[in-house]
């Protein structure tokens, strides 16, 4: 495996995640990009937070940079940001197919002026079903529902 410290966004450049705290600890599966939230979010709960700036690439140019063939699986829990990693990866959804693995929270796209119906009409456009997991099995659904975060789509 290979880590790549950057953030994955619809823009390349640099942006400030936020790195909430707790009793000391940054709290990393919390952290978001702060570039067209507004404000925290459901990260309020949290009483300090600190600024990590770093590399934002598109998924795009992400998969070209490092020559990644034929992606096949996305795996992203960008804590609201799922609309601009989808759009940063165009070409590779349209081109690839790949399966996609999403964490949809309302809470967190909405500090982004996002609902989960424009996350699924975004990937319909691009010939993607959404499917989550109910008793030991992934089943088609058409609507994202607050009891449950992770959906499978496949194009």
């Amino acid at each position: 495996m290979t880590v790549h410290r950057a953030a994955l966004g619809d823009w390349c450049g640099r942006g400030r995640l936020s790195l909430p705290v707790r009793r000391g600890l940054p709290v990393h599966g919390r952290a978001y990009l702060t570039e067209g939230a507004d404000g925290p979010g459901p990260n309020a709960e949290f009483r300090a937070s600190r600024t990590v700036v770093a590399p934002v690439r598109t998924l795009d140019q992400l998969a070209h940079e490092i020559g990644l063939e034929r992606p096949a699986f996305v795996k992203a829990d960008v804590e609201g940001t799922e609309l601009a990693v989808l759009r940063g990866g165009s070409a590779t959804l349209r081109r690839h197919r790949p399966t996609l693995l999403l964490e949809i929270e309302r809470r967190h796209l909405a500090k982004y002026g996002a609902e989960p119906a424009d996350v699924l009409r975004h990937l319909r456009d691009f010939g993607y079903r959404a499917h989550r997991r109910r008793h030991g099995r992934w089943v088609p659904v058409a609507h994202v529902t607050d009891d449950c975060r992770n959906y499978l789509f496949t194009a």
